[in-house]
């Protein structure tokens, strides 16, 4: 019987150290997910468009369901680093989170029903207002309060957090193109009213409500086609290696290894018709010219997984986008992918 009760205890001591060593996997893939998207708001913080604007960032600000603590904390570290005036996009980006905030509050979402903890539910409702103090307004601004409080997934705060940030989309695209106006009104402004801040303001307006627009679609599960949802990754990846064509990482460019990581992501995961176009995208949105050898690397790692040489693929791959490289543009060409 005591042997009995010590294998028991001994299996259960396992099984709680099984589960906090899975707790705590979850956690960092969380967190290292949240900061994949921090790192993401950076990179669009540098995508420089038409008349010297930067809708980018904005847009994917606006459009994220969540996220929105991370995205905000890279954009405004890629306007302290990069814009030559950026307080007046820190100003946009602090503004928009803050009104997609308030308005998930307020305001009705589709994602607000979360079950709360009954221990968290009983501490809320110590403090709740009465019928008789809060009617109205206030009265529906807590239960919206109390909705946004997370109950089977804690956040921590700092990821997705129950109802906030997940508005209509409508909501969204009106933040992103308010924020956007008063962008281009400082410019105009400040510019001395000249047509080209004029032409830049029309461009701030105009573009960060369609990007979200956009971009939602793949952040989302609202829109179920297969057409649409390409299309929206497509141009959500291509956004990413445009902006990242500033940028370098331990001295190689950081287009190019986004265009090769998309690329082999996509293949692996949807096949060498998806990969294919995937590389092609990512080339044209890093240089028109090497997009080719990114089509190469998706069909030769996609012909070698498939052959069982998975630890070869991505290897060669690399070796034959390279090789495409020195065929168009000589020896110098290597230096531009590498």
């Amino acid at each position: 019987m005591q042997e009995n009760a010590k294998e028991k205890r001994k299996q259960q001591k396992k099984e709680l150290e099984i589960t906090e060593k899975a707790v705590w996997v979850s956690r960092l893939r969380r967190w290292a997910g949240e900061v994949l998207w921090g790192i993401a708001g950076y990179v669009l913080g540098y995508g420089e468009l038409m008349l010297g604007t930067f809708p980018l960032g904005l847009a994917l600000l606006c459009a994220s369901p969540g996220h929105v603590f991370f995205i905000t904390a890279g954009l405004v570290l890629s306007a302290l680093l990069r814009m030559p005036q950026p307080l007046m996009y820190i100003c946009a980006y602090l503004a928009a989170a803050l009104i997609r905030g308030v308005a998930s509050l307020i305001l009705d979402h589709p994602d607000a029903a979360f079950e709360m903890p009954d221990r968290l539910r009983r501490k809320l409702e110590q403090g709740a207002p009465t019928e008789e103090k809060g009617e109205g307004f206030f009265r529906r601004l807590w239960s919206r309060l109390k909705a946004s409080v997370p109950g089977k997934r804690v956040s921590y705060l700092l990821g997705e957090i129950g109802g906030l940030f997940t508005e209509s989309l409508c909501l969204r695209m009106a933040v992103a193109a308010i924020c956007g106006f008063f962008v281009g009104l400082y410019r105009i402004i400040a510019g001395g009213f000249q047509y080209y801040d004029l032409f830049a303001a029309v461009v701030m307006l105009a573009l960060p409500p369609a990007a979200v627009a956009v971009y939602s679609i793949c952040l989302e599960d609202r829109i179920k086609s297969k057409g649409l949802r390409a299309v929206s990754v497509g141009a959500l990846l291509f956004s990413i290696v445009w902006a990242a064509n500033s940028l370098t990482l331990f001295g190689l460019p950081l287009a190019v290894i986004l265009c090769v990581f998309f690329t082999l992501a996509v293949s692996a995961s949807f096949g060498v018709v998806a990969g294919a176009g995937c590389g092609i995208l990512c080339g044209v949105a890093y240089h028109p010219l090497y997009a080719p050898a990114f089509l190469i690397v998706a069909l030769v790692f996609s012909l070698l997984t498939r052959q069982g040489k998975e630890h070869r693929a991505a290897a060669a791959a690399g070796f034959s986008m390279l090789l495409w490289g020195v065929y168009v543009g000589g020896a110098g060409a290597i230096r531009t992918l590498l």
